[in-house]
């Protein structure tokens, strides 16, 4: 009998499989046997809650996650020499001749470090200071060239500006982040003229629907349009099996027309923008999983879009409003 769910925004990884000892909180063996190295990381990313000064970010995210999960992805990762698996719209051969490539919110870095396999110049930005620094050791154990910068994606340094081929983000990103205008501003300045975006991403209406252990069928929750806060209490993080302080999340529901306008206001050109009807990880507890490892709703698979994609390419000129 399948593992229950547990009540939070992000369980993005599979659970591991023949043991039947997998702990709600500890998700990291879920998946490697088939893809050596999983389609996402750990998570990446501030999570905000309201305070007098605005809002504060709670530091969850800085966690370092726990030995037994690094020594998994070692297994994993480091020796099979795998890349990140097929995922739709991957525009994955267009960075195989040297191309510079950033990731925004990497974390610690297993896409990012999939790019460089691939034949990018791979750089990863997080604000996490423990996650850049796991990242930066995974990438030495495993003997691949890639650069990490400690960073908010809001204020990334004067030194990416102009830089990179392609920029890279998605898979559980910009939920977590309170401002998609402020974040397409940062994917812009990055960019070459005419340097390439890549967005693959929970679908927002996804969000909607109640996700928790005991959901049985798809029931709305949350608002699609408003841009307030989701609230959500949790036991704990897929970044860490250590036992939280805080039990309170808040995320960002950004409808589809917010992200598309911000990214054109910010001197992108949209050039395709496709929905799924699978998702990259177990959100609600009663989805079924496929032969490639992409997530269906059964017994109503198609009912509603669970993720998207964006392809978008920067103009010659950004608008000059747009710090």
């Amino acid at each position: 009998m399948p593992n229950p769910v547990p009540r939070q925004r992000h369980a993005r990884y599979r659970w591991a499989e023949g043991d039947g000892k997998s702990h709600p909180r500890c998700r990291s063996g879920a998946g490697l046997a088939v893809h050596a190295i999983l389609p996402i990381e750990w998570g990446t990313h501030a999570i905000w809650r309201p305070s007098a000064n605005g809002r504060q970010p709670c530091l969850v995210g800085r966690e370092r996650p726990p030995p037994c999960r690094l020594r998994l992805l070692r297994c994993a990762f480091l020796p099979a020499r795998k890349v990140l698996p097929a995922t739709p719209g991957n525009p994955g051969d267009g960075v195989g001749s040297r191309k510079a490539l950033l990731h925004l919110q990497c974390h610690f870095g297993l896409d990012t470090l999939s790019w460089a396999r691939r034949g990018a110049v791979a750089t990863g930005a997080d604000f996490s200071l423990p996650a850049i620094r796991a990242a930066r050791r995974l990438a030495r154990k495993a003997g691949i060239q890639a650069t990490f910068i400690h960073s908010n994606v809001y204020d990334l340094p004067d030194s990416l500006e102009g830089r990179f081929d392609l920029v890279y983000t998605g898979k559980g990103a910009i939920g977590w982040l309170p401002d998609a205008t402020r974040w397409a501003a940062s994917v812009g300045r990055a960019l070459k003229p005419g340097g390439k975006f890549f967005l693959i991403e929970d679908h927002p209406i996804a969000e909607v629907f109640n996700n928790d252990g005991a959901a049985t069928r798809l029931e709305p929750r949350s608002p699609y349009f408003g841009g307030r806060p989701v609230r959500e209490e949790v036991e704990g993080t897929y970044a860490t099996s250590v036992t939280m302080r805080h039990h309170v999340n808040y995320g960002w529901i950004h409808p589809v027309s917010e992200i598309l306008s911000a990214l054109t206001t910010n001197g992108l050109e949209i050039e395709s923008v496709q929905e799924y009807p699978f998702t990259f990880w177990r959100r609600f507890p009663f989805m079924t999983e496929d032969t490639r490892g992409w997530w269906h709703l059964s017994p109503t698979d198609g009912l509603v879009t669970l993720m998207w994609s964006v392809h978008a390419r920067r103009k010659t000129h950004l608008p000059t409003h747009r710090r």
